[in-house]
């Protein structure tokens, strides 16, 4: 009985051997698969194809996928950031799977710089430019420096010829031709800034933006804003005095006003403020712009309404200094009223927030008797690919538009109002703006 038991026994014994012996043997080889595996991968990424190329600097890398022919190409630049504009050489790698193929690349600069070449007016007592100083808007992909070719030694007024060499830090040169005219200097500085400038309790005021001062002479201009009138803690409009002077002395100045408000408006709050206003009153972003439009117009002008009872009713007036037309819409929708500028700002608030493509109109200046000016929007009632633009004019005018009304309004009809009813009213300067639609939107329009 017991040299059976053992039988069994040492049978079990050499059976589970043999198991352990074959999962050991299976363990092995897939280990070994996978040692394999690794050892090809590294193989690829140590003896794979190396990728040369040269780039000039400045211009953009081209894709991996272009680079490498491959469409899952990706480019692993390791402690570069993908821009070589320094001229040098460069190694990184190109990712496809599991390859990974060298890149080495080669920046080089062989351009010469480039620049825009100017024609200086000098004042016969200086300062006198330096031969980089006949250039603006320089570009190279290194540092560039100027020296001139030719001796110039002005002595009496009159032109000068200067020859000028320009050459980047790879020694790239460009050689140029222009002219120096040496004269009196006698006139001041010119000022162009806006019409008024706006600021907000509790933020810096932003005296110099926008305010561009050009001279006829080379030289600095000095440009000081006097703004010991306003103060800043206080809502309220003030004088803020602009005093440009050149080098050889002239002097001009300009006088603006500063609108410091309580609040600021921003384009998002006027964006949801409008967006309550529409669903109150009905306009939906699934209606057509061209019934957007239409509805806008309803509400802005309200032709069926008096003009006691008006959405907005019609003051010769802005809400603002007409610097802000956000500020203006939000202000004027409190308020209730306001003048054309009002009207155009609030419809164009709406425009804006039903995605509306709208250009800014205002009447030139000087072409009719009516005092001020006036201001109204072309609206594409179209798409971008085929555009659909036609007038707006939401202001309830003191003397009323005929029988019809100037909801999306054509060229042809603009025209006949100026000629016929108001000369002049809607002039303005169609420079850069698109033409309108000839389909006649509004067939109860007779101005």
């Amino acid at each position: 009985m017991n040299n059976g038991h053992t039988d069994i026994f040492v049978a079990n014994v050499e059976k589970n051997i043999k198991k352990t012996t074959r999962a050991a043997i299976i363990t092995a080889c897939v280990l070994a698969a996978l040692m394999i595996a690794l050892t090809v991968v590294i193989i690829i990424d140590i003896v794979g194809l190396t990728i040369k190329y040269t780039l000039e600097a400045g211009e953009e890398l081209p894709s991996a996928m272009a680079l490498s022919g491959r469409s899952d190409a990706r480019y692993e630049f390791g402690d570069y950031d993908g821009e070589f504009t320094t001229p040098g050489e460069y190694e990184f790698y190109i990712v496809s799977g599991s390859r990974r193929y060298k890149v080495e690349l080669t920046v080089e600069d062989t351009t010469p710089p480039r620049a825009e070449l100017l024609q200086l007016y000098v004042n016969k007592d200086g300062p006198f430019p330096s031969a980089i100083d006949f250039f603006k808007d320089v570009t190279d992909a290194s540092e560039v420096t100027a020296r001139f070719k030719n001796g110039v030694n002005p002595s009496e007024l009159g032109d000068y010829v200067v020859q000028i060499e320009l050459c980047d830090a790879y020694d790239n040169k460009r050689n140029y031709e222009t002219k120096m005219t040496l004269i009196v200097d006698t006139v001041p500085p010119v000022i162009s800034a806006p019409s008024a400038i706006t600021g907000y309790l509790g933020e810096a005021v932003a005296y110099r933006k926008d305010i561009v001062v050009t001279d006829n002479c080379f030289g600095e201009i000095k440009l000081d804003v006097d703004t010991s009138k306003v103060n800043p803690d206080k809502a309220g409009s003030y004088k803020v005095k602009y005093t440009a002077t050149d080098a050889a002395g002239n002097f001009s100045t300009l006088e603006l006003t500063l609108t410091i408000v309580a609040e600021k408006v921003t384009y998002e709050a006027l964006m949801e403020q409008v967006g309550t206003l529409a669903a109150q009153i009905g306009i939906s972003k699934n209606m057509t712009k061209e019934e957007q439009v239409k509805r806008i117009y309803g509400y802005v002008n309200s032709p069926n309404l008096s003009a006691s009872t008006a959405n907005i009713k019609f003051f010769d007036e802005s809400n603002t200094d007409r610097s802000d037309w956000i500020r203006e819409a939000a202000l004027t929708l409190r308020a209730g009223s306001g003048d054309c500028y009002s009207y155009f700002a609030v419809s164009k608030a709406f425009f804006e927030y039903f995605g509306i493509e709208n250009r800014d109109i205002e009447r030139s200046k000087g072409v009719t008797t009516q005092s001020g000016t006036h201001f109204w929007s072309m609206v594409n009632i179209g798409t971008a690919e085929n555009p659909q633009w036609y007038y707006y004019d939401a202001t309830r005018l003191k003397i009323p538009h005929s029988s019809g009304n100037a909801c999306l309004f054509t060229e042809a009809q603009l025209i006949e109002y100026n000629t016929d009813k108001q000369p002049g009213f809607l002039t303005y300067d169609h420079k850069g703006y698109p033409e309108t639609s000839t389909k006649i939107i509004n067939t109860g329009y007779t101005w």
